[in-house]
């Protein structure tokens, strides 16, 4: 599995003069950790999005897909990289896509891989962008993500850029303040990520209340022995820098939260997906193979069609949704029959498994990327071509 640099902050609020809560102090819960990733959940969250009014194709679709992993370097057991050369020659909209479609995917793909780390299971875990609910009003502001687990609804705000992290937190403060109103109406717990990608890496600055979640109790990951693990003295004052003129700008009022409850939005929004499958199952091609015991339609895509360079990717919906037990066991099957070579094909000759990090296999090398939630199924190889369906076939 491949993995990215997280960086842990608590924040601490004060009540503002509009008797909504504020940040009053972003502070570091750890230093450069090492956390794995799976890749297919970045682009999974962006391959159920609705088109606004129109209907979702899937021809389209997976052109976006393979635009958003084509400027991803994926490799097995390796940090999740920027295509550098090739982003920064892009038309500054496509690199706002890559970015805004990377660091939504990253939230989900974080917020999942902590959620395992503190032995939650996989198969319990569920994400719903919010675009999915755009029919319902919205008046206010309101989260990017909503996460469910058992008892549990999460928010999720994300933000993608590309670069190295900055060494204040300014922007994030800036937009807790503006969402911290709705985590305090709806008594809603709330965190955020913040991803910069850039040739060396990823860095995700991962910020959670300082009270904590649930299911969110202390550091994630491994210690990067690539960096020290305590920051520089001059970003901790960074990072720890107070609003110097909080009465000043709470002159301005912030938008109102939306009104409307974290679960109406679940709902709602569970609704719309089922409508994006449906659509994405009607325009894709019929597959050569059944997956899970399922008649399935879709195809898999090169990643970069213009260089021939090695990689694919894959969108497919199956005729029935998988229960989400059944969903992750399937997934980490065929996870687990990619790492260990047979019918899968391991890593391939031209392919190193350099993870520097032991006994621990959740860093382990493998040729797939793959993640399955309800109808829909999702697949990064970084090592093959044309239809690789015999890593996935029944």
């Amino acid at each position: 599995m491949s993995w990215v640099i997280v960086r842990q902050f608590r924040w601490t609020t004060r009540t503002g003069a509009d008797d909504y809560p504020r940040v009053e102090e972003v502070h570091p819960l750890s230093g450069r950790k090492r956390l794995p990733v799976n890749v297919a959940e970045v682009v999974h969250v962006n391959a159920v999005a609705p088109a606004g009014s129109a209907r979702v194709r899937f021809d389209t679709r997976l052109d976006e897909l393979r635009l958003l992993a084509n400027y991803l370097g994926v490799r097995p057991g390796r940090p999740v990289t920027l295509r550098q050369d090739g982003f920064r020659a892009s038309s500054p909209h496509v690199r706002r896509f890559v970015s805004e479609s990377f660091g939504l995917g990253m939230l989900t793909a974080a917020v999942q891989a902590a959620y395992e780390w503190n032995d939650g299971d996989p198969a319990d875990f569920s994400a719903l962008p919010m675009t999915l609910a755009a029919s319902s009003a919205k008046r206010g502001v309101r989260p990017d993500l909503l996460f469910q687990a058992p008892g549990l609804l999460l928010a999720g705000e994300a933000r993608g850029r590309s670069g190295k992290p900055p060494g204040s937190t300014r922007l994030p403060r800036e937009r807790l303040d503006r969402l911290l109103p709705w985590a305090h109406v709806h008594r809603h717990p709330l965190v955020m990520t913040w991803a910069y990608l850039d040739g060396d890496g990823v860095v995700v600055d991962f910020f959670a209340p300082a009270d904590g979640v649930e299911w969110l109790s202390g550091a994630i990951g491994v210690p990067d022995p690539a960096a020290a693990l305590r920051l520089p003295r001059a970003e901790q004052v960074a990072l720890r820098e107070v609003d110097p003129a909080p009465a000043q700008q709470e002159l301005f009022p912030r938008p109102r939260p939306d009104q409307l409850s974290p679960l109406s939005l679940f709902e709602v929004g569970t609704g719309a997906l089922g409508a994006v499958e449906e659509q994405l199952f009607d325009t894709a091609p019929p597959a050569p193979v059944t997956l899970a015991g399922r008649t399935a339609r879709g195809r898999w895509a090169p990643v970069d069609p213009v260089t021939g360079a090695r990689g694919s990717v894959l969108l497919a919906v199956l005729d029935e949704p998988l229960p989400p037990a059944e969903a992750a066991e399937v997934a980490r099957g065929w996870r687990r029959a990619a790492a260990g070579g047979g019918a899968a094909g391991g890593l391939g000759d031209d392919v190193e498994d350099r993870s520097d990090d032991g006994a621990d296999d959740r860093f382990a090398a493998g040729d797939l990327s793959v993640t399955v939630h309800g109808r829909t199924v999702v697949a990064l190889t970084p090592t093959r071509d044309g239809q690789p369906w015999d890593v996935l076939a029944d």
